[in-house]
């Protein structure tokens, strides 16, 4: 578990910013929550497009998720644990926000060319 200052300002700064996160519980397992709300968001998805299947979901969403990571190899370093991705994640793929640092911004170019 991230213990870091780091974390606990990004985690901080996304529960005030978004009320999704009014409900997060931080003496629980963080990254379970974070995958859980981005599971949640493509079980969404999956149910308006007809395909129920739980494994072919949970699929789409590692798949997702590892492309990102990859796409965005320059901004993601910068991340020393795999709670700061997660979170970094969620808040890119709920909110189109990126760490800056000190906060969640959403008026940044987020992919390098």
């Amino acid at each position: 578990m991230d213990n870091s200052k780091e974390m606990k300002l990004m985690l901080e700064t996304a529960m005030k910013a978004h009320p999704e996160f009014a409900n997060f519980d931080t003496t629980k397992n963080v990254q379970d929550q974070l995958q859980e709300m981005v599971l949640k968001r493509y079980n969404e998805r999956v149910i308006a497009i007809s395909m129920p299947e739980q494994n072919q979901m949970v699929w789409s969403t590692e798949s997702t998720f590892h492309h990102w990571k990859q796409d965005n190899w320059q901004y993601t370093t910068q991340f020393v644990s795999m709670e700061q991705l997660w979170l970094s994640y969620v808040m890119w793929e709920k909110y189109q926000k990126k760490w800056n640092g000190s906060s969640w911004c959403g008026d940044v170019t987020f992919k390098e060319e």
